[in-house]
């Protein structure tokens, strides 16, 4: 896990939340797959969505 800090520079009505989702590591299910990369491991439990060994990732994540 890595922690930044961080300003968040919204126009009137934007969530914060909902700007960062792209950058979030994955964090028990959140954010959506939208924004994240499924990487096949076999140590890992089988995804549901995929079928697959592995876990879901954002190549995005600070």
């Amino acid at each position: 896990m890595s922690h930044y800090s961080v300003l968040v520079l919204s126009e009137e009505g934007q969530e914060v939340d909902a700007l960062m989702e792209p950058y979030m590591e994955n964090c028990c299910g959140c954010p959506s797959t939208e924004y994240m990369k499924f990487c096949e491991d076999d140590e890992c439990d089988v995804d549901e969505a995929t079928g697959k060994r592995g876990y879901w990732q954002s190549p995005n994540a600070k």
